[in-house]
C-alpha cells in the first residue's frame, strides 16, 4: 500500500474546525484555509510510504466582497521540517489563477522518494506547513497570506 490513513480520522488529522485564517490588508476581506496530505484515492493520512506518491490538498474560500476586487494568482507552497535528523525544503508547489470565484482548490502532487524514511541520518518524522500568497495583476506580492501549521507525518 502506498499511503496508508489512520483509523477514524475521516476530518483529516487536525479535524475541519481548525483552519487558518487568511490575513487580508483589511478586516472586511474575510477568509480561510486549510491543507491536507492525501493518498491517491483522496482519504486523509499521516503516515506515507517513501515509495509512493502522495498529494497535498489546500483548500481556501475568501468573502465575496474580497472576490469582487482580487485580481491576479495565488500560489500555494508546501514546505517540510525534520523533527529530529533529516532535512528542510519545499516539497510541493503551485499557482491558481484568481477568477472571481469565493471558493478555491489546489491539489499539489509529491513524486516518491521526496521524502525519506526513518534511517540512521533521518527521523523519518517532518512538520508540514502549507503557505498561502498572492500576486496582483502586476506580479507584485501583496500582503495577502495564510500559514496552515502541520500535520506531522511519518514516512516509512
Amino acid at each position: 500500500m502506498a499511503v496508508q490513513s489512520l483509523p477514524d480520522d475521516s476530518e483529516g488529522c487536525r479535524g475541519k474546525e481548525e483552519m487558518a485564517d487568511i490575513q487580508f490588508p483589511n478586516a472586511l476581506f474575510a477568509g480561510t484555509f486549510t491543507a491536507q496530505i492525501i493518498d491517491p484515492s483522496g482519504a486523509p493520512v499521516s503516515v506515507v510510504d517513501a515509495d509512493g506518491d502522495f498529494q497535498i490538498k489546500a483548500d481556501w474560500d475568501v468573502g465575496a466582497l474580497a472576490a469582487l476586487f482580487l485580481a491576479g494568482e495565488f500560489t500555494v507552497k508546501t514546505y517540510v521540517e525534520s523533527i529530529g535528523p533529516g532535512e528542510e525544503k519545499e516539497i510541493a508547489t503551485g499557482t491558481q489563477a484568481v477568477n472571481g470565484s469565493q471558493l478555491y482548490s489546489k491539489l499539489l502532487n509529491v513524486p516518491a522518494g521526496t521524502l525519506k524514511k526513518e534511517s540512521a541520518n533521518d527521523s523519518g518524522v517532518y512538520k508540514v506547513v502549507t503557505l498561502l500568497t498572492h500576486r496582483n495583476s502586476f506580479g507584485t506580492l501583496t500582503t495577502l497570506a495564510a500559514i496552515e501549521d502541520g500535520p506531522v507525518v511519518y514516512v516509512n
